[in-house]
């Protein structure tokens, strides 16, 4: 699927030496949010009208800062990227999932020869 390419605004105006503008989004990133404080089998990919900051937001690199910015509370912005990009801030819930395991399984050693291989 292609980025969007619809008013995406240049992080600090710079414009290549090549006339490039900045002003579109790259390849896509999968991301994995794992925490406990985000409920079970959630799966996103297109920010709602709650994570977005005007019209065209969509996920973006930017969203991780954006997302740190808004959760505490930060003055300003890093960028115009940063204003521009959803937030996940809306998938962090107050309340801790109980259902989380606490330890990792102690896993076998692999067999003679696999470690070699």
């Amino acid at each position: 699927m292609p980025p969007p390419s619809t008013n995406i605004p240049s992080p600090d105006a710079y414009v290549g030496k090549d006339g490039f503008k900045f002003d579109r989004l790259g390849v896509r990133v999968p991301t994995l949010a794992v925490s406990p404080w985000i409920r079970r089998n959630t799966l996103i990919n297109k920010p709602n009208s709650s994570q977005k900051r005007n019209e065209f937001s969509e996920f973006e690199t930017a969203s991780i800062p954006a997302t740190i910015i808004d959760i505490f509370g930060l003055q300003g912005t890093l960028t115009k990227r940063t204003e521009f990009a959803a937030v996940f801030g809306d998938l962090i819930s107050a309340k801790l999932r109980t259902d989380c395991i606490e330890t990792l399984p102690t896993l076998p050693y692999p067999p003679l020869g696999e470690m070699e291989r």
